[in-house]
């Protein structure tokens, strides 16, 4: 409990240090931008502030998910994370598409801007050294939270984008050859997009209240063949309330009609194997005999 409470309130603390440090980033690229001209240092710049929006989107969901349970919210306010992390994954979907738009409409309309690349180059240097580290705040606590992975895809997005400006703005100023700029905006959009592929699946298989595991109707029966005073499960339902925090909810058909103590006794049993077989956090067992319902393994909604 103890590492618990230290591990959120670190999250809580380095969530704001780089926030600060991704606000300053954008306010000096936006006052670069009007200096040099640069729509690539603009578009770096934006895509900065979509790290401060998601940061703070992160650090109100760390804040909600520590409040404790109650009538209303029997599981606590953990999903909160999850959420979080679906918006600012969203988040993430925009920005790559709008990259690959601007890079496109300056390959087609602007290869013959005037832009200051001192300036240009400045602004990646900072957005550069204010984004890794920014990444070294999250990198440890992205592994176990899903909220704290999509800011942390956010700002390793942005610190290759800024490598990319850097580069674009270095040929620039030594060759003119403002085509590689934009070049190199599309590749970093399609690299940002792959990364938040597999996050968006995990967010939107969580929501959906999907199964994180697989369990076949062969391991069912194998488990239920160790307790011979089980006839059948069914009513299973397997779901994450957030990453790592899995539940499961059953029915359990007795063979005879057991007094309570052995069914108890049962059903901790039958609760541990699948705690230690599939890292179930939860596991809750309904005990039930000669009771009329579908004992099919999963009960369908039926259309009235």
């Amino acid at each position: 409990m103890h590492e618990h409470t230290h591990n959120h309130t670190k999250i809580g603390r380095n969530l704001i240090l780089t926030i600060v440090l991704n606000f300053g980033i954008t306010a000096f690229q936006i006052i670069g931008f009007f200096i040099s001209g640069s729509l690539s240092l603009l578009s770096d710049a934006l895509h900065n502030f979509t790290d401060v929006f998601a940061l703070v989107i992160s650090w109100i969901a760390d804040k909600i998910s520590k409040k404790e349970n109650s009538i209303k919210a029997t599981f606590g306010y953990k999903r909160s994370e999850v959420l979080a992390a679906f918006i600012n994954t969203v988040t993430l979907f925009v920005v790559a598409a709008f990259l690959i738009i601007e890079a496109i409409h300056r390959l087609i309309e602007n290869k013959h801007v005037e832009i200051d690349t001192s300036w240009l180059i400045w602004g990646a240097l900072v957005s550069i050294v204010g984004n890794f580290l920014s990444v070294l705040l999250l990198h440890a606590l992205s592994k176990d939270n899903l909220n704290v992975k999509a800011s942390y895809i956010h700002l390793l997005s942005d610190l290759f984008t800024s490598i990319a400006v850097l580069i674009g703005g270095v040929v620039m100023h030594y060759y003119q050859a403002i085509w590689i700029d934009s070049l190199l905006s599309v590749l970093i959009a399609f690299y940002l997009l792959f990364l938040s592929i597999r996050l968006f699946g995990t967010t939107l298989n969580i929501l959906m209240q999907f199964s994180p595991i697989k369990i076949s109707q062969e391991e069912i029966n194998g488990i239920i063949n160790r307790f011979p005073d089980i006839e059948n499960l069914h009513h299973l339902h397997i779901w994450e309330v957030t990453k790592g925090r899995t539940m499961l909810m059953a029915h359990i058909d007795f063979k005879k009609n057991i007094d309570l103590k052995s069914a108890n006794k049962v059903m901790i049993e039958l609760a541990q194997i699948f705690k230690n077989e599939f890292e179930i956090f939860e596991v809750t067992l309904q005990p039930e005999f000669d009771f009329e319902d579908d004992k099919s393994l999963i009960v369908k909604s039926h259309k009235h």
